[in-house]
């Protein structure tokens, strides 16, 4: 986020891109509980075995990241970045399957395969995990990038429904991402990432705003769409 006076300070960048990254998902949260309820987006008590929260819920977490974010990437020019752009495209899949799931409710094989899809798209820019490569294990380079390919699958859908499967209590997964996010912007900072810890400092105070949206007791529940947005990030 190029800022006049903070563009040679940029621990005071990603702060900046924290704050007001909170401050622009609280205030459109409002209008995503809105769109949710037109949407038809509820959580039914009873639904299923474990949902026995008293009232209809909207599921609008997942509205107030789409509404918030692409405001915040577009006015800090994060889009520009050509390595988060694959991280962007496949969160548009992302949200399709998300709200789909929301609205509708889908199989766990049509979950699946948008988190494979939204996995396809990283894979295919070049967006993966090469752990493997800094081991010097005896492999020659396409098995190597094969096998980077599965672990960055196996990463991103074994996050993404382990985050499903913390989503449990009010405000839980949305306080553990602030955490996680957080620890990964300062990480990224430090490696000399400033793109990337900005970007998830954006992540860490848009979770602030949904915990406390999301917080006993929860005006909206996060839905499909954060936790599968969750994961990918």
């Amino acid at each position: 986020m190029e800022l006049i006076g903070l563009t040679e300070k940029p621990v005071a960048q990603i702060l900046f891109c924290l704050f007001i990254a909170f401050l622009t998902s609280y205030a459109v949260a409002p209008l995503a509980i809105f769109l949710a309820k037109k949407l038809n987006a509820i959580d039914m008590p009873g639904s299923a075995v474990h949902k026995r929260h008293a009232l209809p819920t909207p599921l609008a977490g997942g509205l107030t990241l789409f509404i918030a974010l692409p405001i915040l990437i577009f006015f800090s020019s994060l889009w520009r970045e050509v390595t988060l752009r694959p991280i962007f495209l496949g969160g548009v899949v992302i949200f399709s399957f998300g709200m789909a799931d929301d609205i509708y409710g889908l199989s766990a094989p049509k979950k699946f395969l948008g988190q494979f899809l939204a996995t396809a798209i990283l894979i295919y820019f070049g967006t993966t995990i090469r752990f493997l490569e800094t081991v010097h294990l005896p492999l020659k380079m396409p098995l190597l990038t094969v096998l980077n390919w599965g672990l960055t699958l196996f990463w991103v859908v074994g996050i993404t429904n382990a985050f499903n499967l913390v989503d449990s209590m009010d405000g839980l997964l949305a306080g553990l991402t602030i955490i996680m996010a957080s620890f990964f912007s300062f990480f990224a900072f430090v490696a000399g990432q400033t793109m990337l810890a900005q970007f998830t400092a954006m992540l860490a105070g848009a979770s602030i705003a949904l915990y406390i949206y999301n917080k006993s007791p929860a005006r909206f529940f996060l839905g499909g769409v954060v936790i599968f947005s969750f994961g990918m990030a």
